[in-house]
């Protein structure tokens, strides 16, 4: 479903939402193995997650499907509640994340 180049960018997204308020706890971590496993994702995708720019990742976010954005919504969604407390800050990092992305809420 998601190129490669997709899935190094939503991992960038799914770990700047996980980050935001600078613990990653362990609800978050078990999500991102359930991702990881359903989304085929290998550990270098997350080795390039880390190393991609933002404008990069947003570029490439940009240009995918208004199906596969729409994963990626569910996906920033599922990150931010895997803690149990969503907080303003993975909110705010959610909402620049579809707004680079194109991602129009409203519809």
């Amino acid at each position: 479903m998601f190129t490669k180049n997709e899935k190094t960018a939503i991992t960038k997204a799914m770990l700047m939402v996980a980050a935001a308020d600078g613990v990653l706890h362990d609800g978050e971590k078990a999500y991102i193995g359930q991702l990881m496993d359903v989304l085929d994702l290998e550990p270098e995708n997350a080795r390039k997650a880390g190393e991609m720019d933002i404008t990069e990742c947003m570029s490439i976010l940009s240009k995918m499907s208004d199906e596969k954005k729409g994963s990626l919504v569910i996906i920033l969604d599922e990150m931010a509640k895997a803690d149990g407390i969503i907080d303003d800050d993975e909110i705010k990092i959610m909402l620049g994340v579809f707004i680079g992305a194109g991602i129009n809420l409203n519809s």
